[in-house]
């Protein structure tokens, strides 16, 4: 394993609006773990993904579960003419846009537009990927963001990493560098395994997508590049 970093003074390449980033998840398989809100993943579905797998634990909330909020963020982030299917051999479809919540106790969500694929999975890390993971493993694009700060789940992390990846995935991990402690033991273990790759300053790239007079602060915001190494099995 190694770890280097890597910065690209390109302007044009650095340019949010850039072809280089606008097509980059064209016609592509992606995972995001950990998704929270499923932002992430909203994204890279409209920039074209064609299968998109929104994961996280099922955290049951005072008002709704963390799945039902992702799902509802997708119904009302993306495209009107997406519909959303309560499970994988459903016939029935309801907008993209409704209000309805019979799809809210679903343990999986599909959300098809012509090629395209949405699913929100309940997923803990460190436990056997469920039957719908398994059918699609390996994804070409793994993400996660703000992830690495208990390092307690570092391991179960890690493992998840390499059971939804292959040697040819490619998997970002973004992170704002809040516990430097933490973030060092992180970057240690998961070398052990992967290719890691420091992408700096991505505040170059994130600061073309914010107002000019945002007071948020992203020069302690990194990006980390992994590659799964050959040897690597679980």
């Amino acid at each position: 394993s190694s770890s280097s970093s890597s910065s690209d003074n390109n302007d044009n390449n650095n340019n949010i609006d850039s072809p280089r980033h606008k097509n980059y998840f064209k016609g592509k398989r992606v995972i995001e773990l950990g998704s929270g809100t499923g932002l992430v993943s909203i994204v890279a579905s409209l920039l074209g993904a064609s299968t998109v797998t929104i994961t996280d634990r099922d955290i049951q909330g005072r008002d709704q579960g963390l799945l039902d909020l992702i799902r509802q963020n997708c119904r009302i982030n993306l495209p009107e003419d997406i519909s959303i299917n309560s499970n994988s051999n459903s016939n029935s479809n309801s907008n993209c846009n409704s209000n309805s919540d019979s799809n809210s106790n679903s343990n999986q969500d599909h959300i098809s537009n012509l090629n395209q694929t949405v699913s929100v999975v309940p997923l803990s890390w460190g436990d056997s990927l469920p039957v719908q993971l398994s059918a699609q493993v390996p994804y070409d694009i793994v993400l996660g963001s703000d992830l690495i700060y208990e390092t307690v789940v570092f391991d179960k992390l890690i493992q998840c990493l390499i059971q939804v990846s292959s040697v040819d995935s490619e998997i970002y991990i973004a992170y704002k560098n809040r516990f430097k402690h933490s973030t060092r033991t992180f970057r240690r273990l998961v070398a052990q395994r992967f290719d890691v790759t420091v992408l700096i300053p991505p505040f170059q790239i994130l600061k073309t997508c914010t107002h000019d007079n945002s007071k948020e602060d992203f020069s302690d915001m990194y990006i980390l590049k992994l590659k799964l190494e050959p040897e690597s099995t679980i």
